[in-house]
């Protein structure tokens, strides 16, 4: 299964945006974006989900 990182950059690349985009969408720092694997915070994996209207597999959970 892909990390949440690898599936936001699919995402990303999908509907061709830039981190910045991203984060503009999101309220979230480019930063932050970018170190998603090390900041597993749900309120940011939120923020980003609801932001792109997508969902985020992480085992056997959705967000």
């Amino acid at each position: 299964m892909a990390s949440v990182a690898e599936q936001l950059k699919q995402v990303m690349d999908n509907r061709s945006l830039t981190p910045e985009q991203v984060a503009e969408k999101s309220g979230l720092s480019p930063e932050v974006l970018r170190d998603l694997d090390g900041h597993m915070d749900i309120a940011v994996l939120e923020k980003i989900s609801e932001s792109l209207n997508v969902t985020f597999r992480i085992g056997s959970s959705s967000i």
